[in-house]
Formats: structure tokens, C-alpha cells, sequence
């Protein structure tokens, strides 16, 4: 099973204000590329889908919601920003774009299939770009992943970690964390 549900990805279509920046298979490449176009202090709205994807998504490699209202409560000068590591957004990153194309699927059967005999004759054709298919067997002490998705995933954790390294970068969507939690966020822990 995967790390998210496809109710998030659902929900993200159902909204119409920001929702995931996922283009040509990547999550944030915009944001991604802010360091490669010496854009260092970019404006809220760049930064927002990003905010977005780490506030839906990131969090849950921190435990939700639920731990980081403790985090909070317990640093009431700290964010999220401060809290998630190079391989939490990176794993979460890898993870969406990897599954991405399954949980689209499993979204058009839900919408589709009304009875148990549609859905248990739906045909899934969506696999995973990163992992095993379903149903193959993993071997002891094995994770799944693919040898490509282990460079990829390395590959995303370098450029996560520069964006971090970069105290311009990291402090202006500190700020616009701020901004973010305001517009977002319904209780404040400060």
C-alpha cells in the first residue's frame, strides 16, 4: 500500500485553488528549478504550490497533522520548514510522482464503477514508475524500488538539499510559510 491515499490526489482535483504543481510527471519543477534560474526569492505565488505540497503531503512523513500540532505547541517559533528533512520532501516528492499514475486510475474506478462486480472487473493498466509491479513477490530486506528510482530518488535529495543549503532560498519560503499558514491553516499554535 501506498504511502498516501488516492483521496488526497481526489480532493486535489476537486479543489479549485492550489493544488499540486505536477507537470510532465514531476511534482513542484518550477520550484525545482529555482536554484538552476538564480531565483532565489521567489514570490508567494511561486512559492505557494510548493507550500501546498509539503503542508498536503510532506507532513505525513512527520506524522500529520495531529504531531506537528504538538511540534508546534512545543516550538512556537519553528514551522514545517523546520521540521521536514532533505529525505522526508524528497521521499514524499518520489513517492506522489511514482504512484501518481496509479492513484488517477484508481480515482477513474471509483468514479466509474458503481457495483463490486465493475470494479472487480476493471482493468488496471497504470503502474508505478519506481516500484515493483503489483503482486510481485519482494524478496527479504527488500524495499521495492527500482534501481532507476534509486538514482532518481538520490537525485531528488540532492536538489532538495540545495534548495535548503541556500539560507536566501530557505528563509524567503520561511516567510512565505507564514503567508501560507494564514491563508490555509484554521487554528494557529503561536
Amino acid at each position: 500500500m501506498c504511502l498516501f491515499c488516492s483521496s488526497n490526489i481526489a480532493a486535489d482535483h476537486d479543489k479549485d485553488t492550489t493544488t499540486v504543481e505536477f507537470t510532465n510527471g514531476k511534482v513542484s519543477p518550477s520550484a525545482r528549478a529555482w536554484l538552476t534560474n538564480k531565483n532565489v526569492q521567489p514570490l508567494y505565488d511561486a512559492a505557494e504550490p510548493l507550500l501546498y505540497f509539503l503542508d498536503k503531503y510532506a507532513t505525513i512523513m512527520v506524522g500529520g497533522a495531529r504531531a506537528m500540532g504538538k511540534y508546534y505547541s512545543a516550538n512556537k517559533s519553528k514551522t514545517l520548514l523546520d521540521k521536514l528533512t532533505v529525505t522526508d520532501i524528497a521521499y514524499s516528492i518520489f513517492v506522489y510522482e511514482s504512484a501518481h499514475d496509479v492513484w488517477e486510475e484508481e480515482i477513474v474506478k471509483t468514479r466509474t464503477c458503481d457495483t463490486k462486480e465493475e470494479k472487480k472487473a476493471f482493468q488496471h493498466v497504470a503502474v508505478s514508475k519506481y516500484h515493483v509491479k503489483r503482486g510481485t513477490r519482494i524478496g527479504l530486506y527488500r524495499d521495492g524500488w527500482t534501481g532507476d528510482g534509486q538514482v532518481y530518488f538520490r537525485t531528488i535529495c540532492k536538489e532538495i538539499l540545495d534548495m535548503m543549503k541556500n539560507d536566501k532560498l530557505w528563509s524567503t519560503l520561511k516567510l512565505h510559510w507564514s503567508s501560507y499558514v494564514k491563508k490555509y491553516h484554521k487554528y494557529s499554535y503561536r
